[in-house]
């Protein structure tokens, strides 16, 4: 799931984001399994700072990761496959909006159905913390119960 929280003002900026890197996210991807040992986790010093990787270190990690990806070519059969099915939505609050900017949402919902329209959150900026709070709650509940099901098939 990727989220965008989104203004009920920017659907210009809604619809160059539809056009251009969401719409590869929308497409079902495959890719195999990256190897464990090859993911990167930094560490950290005695005193709990990240400590520093020498551009060597960073470019055995990238030939290691390209090393795999030509791998991938002469293997038969691949790794085990896995599709990922990604969905965006764009979180709006609602509250205090104007009939005519609410219709324009209602429009653009039902020619996109991508917006996740908050009512009962005012859409400002201090308010930011309280919006992902929100779209993370309507998240759970609108799409808990449809993943539980599909697990159960």
């Amino acid at each position: 799931m990727i989220l965008v929280l989104s203004t009920p003002r920017s659907a210009e900026q809604r619809n160059a984001m539809r056009k251009t890197w969401l719409q590869t996210a929308r497409k079902f991807i495959q890719q195999p399994y990256y190897p464990e040992e090859l993911i990167y986790l930094p560490t950290y010093g005695p005193n709990g700072l990240l400590q520093l990787e020498l551009v060597d270190q960073q470019a055995n990690r990238l030939k290691q990761y390209m090393d795999w990806q030509k791998s991938l070519l002469t293997r038969i059969p691949l790794l085990a496959q896995r599709q990922i099915k990604v969905k965006h939505l764009f979180a709006i609050g609602t509250i205090k909006i104007s009939s005519s900017l609410e219709t324009e949402l209602l429009r653009e919902q039902n020619q996109h159905n991508d917006l996740l329209l908050l009512q009962r959150h005012h859409d400002t900026y201090g308010s930011l913390t309280e919006k992902l709070l929100q779209a993370l709650k309507a998240l759970i509940h609108n799409y808990e119960f449809s993943y539980i099901i599909k697990l159960r098939k």
